[in-house]
């Protein structure tokens, strides 16, 4: 897939070699910049590049981030509704039981690992939506910018050049925003994780076994009563 991208992204590139051009701007001081005045010989060729601009490098990537993020979503929904399914099948065989003299526990794995899916489900969700409207807020601006200057045809205002420039800048965020939100989700379930080990340590620690007269070993019916004093007490210790 990193192939495909990179070789996607040279062919798309070819483009702006032949468009694009080093010209001098009509400043006082010496100013060159790539700029495409003086390419085009007729309106429909503009707003040809313009479209195939708009289509390659909005919407083309947009649809594919909407394909992905949506098949991820699904698949983790199979995995979880099948092991749903595993769970409800093969309790029984999913259960352990660690017994001893004192104590009893009862874990159950696949409550657990449902719990783990069903919380993948719900952050592939978040960063799927987040990812998507952060997209759509950045470079929804700069191409209906493109689409009105498209319509009006107004190169020489110079407010909308500096609002096109503005706006372009913003698009460009995009790229700086992906890794912040990635980012901040990482952060934010490793700090669940933390916490929810936390809590199941404190649980294990206030865990008391509790030792009655029945759990002992009884003297002989016909043996001596023992003293007070030395008979055993209810106790209780923490684990």
């Amino acid at each position: 897939m990193a192939l495909i991208s990179w070789v996607g992204s040279g062919l798309c590139s070819i483009p702006q070699l032949v468009v694009f051009g080093v010209q001098q701007a009509p400043t006082a001081t010496p100013f060159y910049q790539c700029v495409t005045h003086g390419y085009y010989e007729e309106d429909w060729q503009e707003t040809a590049y313009i479209l195939a601009t708009f289509t390659v490098m909005g919407a083309a990537p947009l649809f594919v981030i909407i394909t992905c993020y949506t098949a991820i979503f699904l698949k983790l929904q199979v995995e979880t509704h099948h092991r749903s399914l595993y769970s409800l099948l093969f309790k029984r065989n999913q259960e352990k039981i660690v017994s001893n003299e004192s104590t009893r526990l009862r874990l159950n794995t696949g409550t657990k690992r449902d719990e783990i899916m069903r919380r993948a489900v719900m952050k592939s969700l978040w960063i799927s939506l987040l990812v998507i409207i952060t997209f759509i807020i950045c470079w929804a601006p700069y191409y209906i910018a493109m689409l009105y200057y498209l319509i009006v045809r107004d190169a020489n205002n110079q407010q909308v050049l500096l609002m096109s420039q503005i706006i372009f800048v913003f698009g460009m965020s995009n790229s700086v925003f992906n890794p912040i939100i990635y980012g901040a989700s990482h952060l934010l379930c490793c700090r669940k994780s933390h916490l929810a080990r936390g809590s199941t340590m404190r649980k294990g620690t206030r865990m008391t076994v509790r030792l009655s007269q029945r759990d002992l070993p009884q003297p002989p019916p016909d043996s001596p009563p023992i003293p007070a004093a030395l008979r055993p007490l209810r106790t209780s210790r923490s684990l």
